[in-house]
């Protein structure tokens, strides 16, 4: 019987077995079919489950945090809120004459659709102290 060496380990293996397994011996192949196997489950099924995490979970969880709590010490934004004013009422009361501030209240004006509110807020003076 005529044998060679495995690739892998340098033991001697049947030809027919190296024939069958690019020049393996059996444990040797096993183990790299092994290891082929697991990294195909890696990348087929653990890669984009990690990339779905991280493109969608990740900017979800930071824009819930900025709008809900958490950043000014468990404050709810919502809680700011104090009035509920009209564009005509915005006018009235704030002047927005200035060139800089008007060209800023026309764009915002521009993006207001069906059902867009405009409210008055009050954020927490703790929320300013280490701004400064």
């Amino acid at each position: 019987m005529e044998k060679t060496n495995c690739k892998n380990c340098h033991t001697k293996i049947l030809i027919s077995t190296a024939k069958k397994t690019n020049g393996r011996c059996m444990p040797c192949y096993q183990d790299r079919f092994l290891n082929r196997l697991i990294s195909g489950i890696i990348i087929t099924i653990i890669a984009p489950i990690a990339i779905i995490a991280i493109f969608f979970y990740v900017p979800f969880y930071y824009i819930a945090r900025l709008l809900k709590k958490d950043i000014w010490k468990g404050k709810w934004i919502s809680d700011w809120l104090t009035e509920r004013i009209s564009i005509k009422e915005a006018e009235e009361k704030y002047n927005f004459s200035i060139s800089i501030e008007n060209k800023k209240w026309e764009r915002l004006k521009g993006k207001i659709q069906e059902g867009s509110e405009i409210w008055e807020f009050s954020s927490p003076v703790e929320t300013w102290q280490k701004l400064a």
